[in-house]
């Protein structure tokens, strides 16, 4: 890949914008599934890694439900509540 810009900006740095969570804090998202395995635990359901990144992508209350309506978490949750 060949890039054609050919501008270059040797003024003060004026803005610098980074993903912080996905990329240069927490790469792997580590604190989401850990926090989804953790509020899940609270209420007596074992949530594994793998499912807890499963719906990863979604907004927060959607990757929730989505978490409760897999089988295996809702039959730890059908059996607990």
């Amino acid at each position: 890949m060949t890039s054609t810009n050919t501008r270059q900006y040797t003024g003060h740095i004026q803005l610098v914008i980074f993903d912080w969570a996905g990329t240069m804090i927490d790469y792997g998202s580590c604190a989401p599934t850990a926090a989804f395995i953790e509020g899940f635990k609270r209420k007596g359901i074992t949530v594994t890694s793998a499912q807890a990144r499963e719906p990863m992508g979604m907004s927060k209350w959607d990757h929730i439900k989505t978490l409760g309506q897999m089988p295996a978490i809702a039959a730890q949750w059908q059996e607990g509540h």
